[in-house]
């Protein structure tokens, strides 16, 4: 949501987008969700660079949804017995269809905006 003050505001008015979804990691433990979060937070703290060049793979910098997919990817070698996640099957750059397609993450929500009017779907 923007106020009127944002300078985006006369162009894209309240809100960025009309719609948009939340997508979820499949089978994982608070455990697993809490090491993610510590990692993004390492990430964080140590001024983790944004890769606006993202078809580059780099050791050091990070796009959005690159960010979330090697955040997961390094909690892998704590599962033990159980089947590494991947959020990006193609091998490839992690683009927002491979998050929305992988096999280990789930829809949550649907966010619609109406007129003014915002309605959230959940599926849990």
């Amino acid at each position: 949501h923007r106020g009127e003050s944002d300078p985006a505001y006369p162009y894209y008015g309240s809100f960025y987008r009309d719609s948009f979804i939340g997508l979820r990691v499949k089978n994982i433990t608070k455990e697993e969700k809490q090491l993610a979060i510590n990692e993004a937070k390492r990430l964080e703290e140590i001024n983790t660079m944004y890769n606006y060049l993202f078809f580059l793979d780099t050791k050091n910098k990070y796009y959005c949804t690159d960010f979330i997919s090697r955040i997961y990817q390094s909690i892998n070698y704590q599962r033990n017995d159980k089947e590494k996640l991947s959020l990006n099957d193609d091998g490839f750059i992690t683009s927002v269809n491979d998050l929305i397609l992988s096999k280990d993450t789930y829809i949550f929500f649907y966010k619609e905006t109406i007129g003014n009017h915002e309605h959230i779907y959940y599926f849990e």
